[in-house]
């Protein structure tokens, strides 16, 4: 009766069913040398597993082996290093030490150069106390003539004291002088108002007066012109009259400040301004003209003021 395919398909059912059953029938279909073959495999895979684990305890020790001999070997390049390191400073000490032979056979003959020039120093140092003793001689002789010069000097400072005295007594004359002819230039102005201001067609109200403060006015004057109004006359008085006084006066008799000062001294304004001169320089007249300021001088009104200054 032959073995179908259902057959097989029945027998690895029941091979499933009975896994017991298996062995036996591998020892019926399969032969004897097939049988022993899982074992010998293993068998064979324990020996390779085992000469592996020797292989790597061999590549393992030669590892080692050959990381001592690198070692090793650097060891010897640093230690040949080290030596030609060694070799190379003692050729410097060497040269060296021919240097400092050298040097030292140069400081045995500075040492004899030097002792020579001690020998001379010792002479000079002789020399000079003997030259000290000179001096203080010397010295004793320039004491005594100083002494002398000393008695001398205080005379010439009492000289000088009452040349002192005599130039403090002219420089008091001179401001009395100049103060007088200050005084007489501040008249002659007063003098030339009254025959000015009436030929202009102005009417003095009160006599001409002074206002003296910090960069004091001259004269003062109160007036009327033709119209009936009250105009103030300023007029800086100068015995001789130069260009930068009447340019200094013109700023300032503009100037707000002095204008305020006027005001509080009781001079309102409106202000003719004036300045007078009993000799005048040809650039004050010029400059009177530029800046619109009258020009009296000792003879007659030179220019007439341009314009009033309105008071504050």
């Amino acid at each position: 009766m032959p073995f179908t395919v259902n057959d097989a398909r029945d027998l690895v059912r029941i091979l499933e069913l009975h896994p017991e059953w298996r062995a036996e029938v591998r020892r019926l279909v399969l032969p004897e040398e097939l049988l022993t073959l899982p074992d010998l495999v293993r068998e064979l895979a324990e020996m390779n597993r085992q000469a592996l684990e020797r292989l790597a305890g061999v590549e393992e020790r030669l590892a080692r082996a050959e990381e001592r001999l690198a070692g090793v070997e650097e060891r010897l390049a640093r230690a040949e290093e080290r030596l030609a390191g060694v070799e190379e400073r003692l050729a410097r000490a060497e040269e060296r030490l021919a240097g400092v032979e050298e040097r030292l056979a140069g400081v045995e003959e500075r040492l004899a150069g030097v002792e020579e020039r001690v020998a001379r120093l010792e002479e000079a140092v002789l020399a000079l106390v003997e030259s000290q003793r000179r001096y203080d001689e010397r010295l004793a002789a320039i004491e005594a003539e100083q002494q002398q010069t000393n008695v001398r000097l205080t005379s010439l400072e009492e000289g000088q004291q009452r040349l002192e005295h005599r130039f403090d007594g002219l420089e008091r004359e001179v401001r009395s002088l100049q103060h007088v002819v200050g005084a007489t230039a501040e008249e002659s102005a007063e003098g030339m108002l009254y025959f000015i201001l009436p030929n202009k067609g102005y009417e003095l109200v009160g006599d001409p007066f002074s206002l003296r403060w910090n960069g004091e006015i001259d004269v003062v004057a109160e007036a009327r012109d033709p119209e009936g109004r009250t105009v103030w006359v300023i007029v800086e008085a100068k015995v001789r009259l130069g260009r930068n006084a009447v340019i200094t006066w013109s700023q300032r008799a503009r100037s707000e400040g002095y204008r305020k000062h006027l005001k509080e001294a009781g001079v309102p304004g409106p202000y003719l301004p004036y300045v007078y001169g009993m000799r005048v320089d040809p650039a004050a007249v010029q400059a009177a003209e530029k800046f619109g300021i009258g020009l009296i001088t000792s003879q007659d009104e030179r220019l007439a003021p341009k314009e009033l200054i309105e008071g504050l």
